[in-house]
């Protein structure tokens, strides 16, 4: 009997602590904006996070700026400092999704201005995982299509 309570308790500490999500969406474009330091050299990484570090100390530093520094302390505990990302229109909110390098290769191809000009719109079916509040990241892509439509974007 006692085993079987343990594999029914397991069975829920399993259940319970799934984060993985199905989502659906559009590809959505931003044109200024920071996701994370993909592409970034280390020497570059290493002297903005000295930066960070002088902001952090600084009795007068913004609270934005401080917004910043947990954000991205957010990603390096999340291992995604230095991931892509997308961002996915699901219903009424955009939200980023970080993906592998894998992934990422499927998606770079798609650029604003040729799915505009074409009346195209990226559909993503994405298995995704929370990492963190508001931080996601994509496990694999269910699904990918081109169709027609609007592409939506944010400058």
């Amino acid at each position: 009997m006692n085993k079987l309570k343990f594999l029914i308790l397991s069975f829920f500490i399993i259940a319970c602590n799934s984060k993985n999500e199905t989502f659906e969406g559009d590809l959505f474009f931003k044109f200024v904006e920071f996701g994370s330091f993909y592409g970034a050299d280390d020497s570059s990484i290493k002297t903005i996070e000295m930066k960070m570090d002088s902001i952090r100390l600084n009795k007068n530093a913004s609270e934005e700026d401080l917004k910043v520094i947990a954000f991205i302390n957010k990603l390096k505990k999340n291992n995604l400092l230095k991931s892509p990302w997308i961002n996915l229109k699901v219903k009424d909110s955009v939200i980023k999704v970080y993906l592998s390098q894998t992934d990422y290769k499927k998606l770079e191809k798609y650029k604003y201005e040729d799915l505009k000009r074409r009346n195209k719109k990226i559909k993503l079916k994405l298995d995704v995982e929370l990492k963190d509040s508001e931080l996601y990241f994509c496990n694999k892509i269910l699904s990918m299509e081109e169709v027609d439509g609007k592409t939506d974007f944010k400058k």
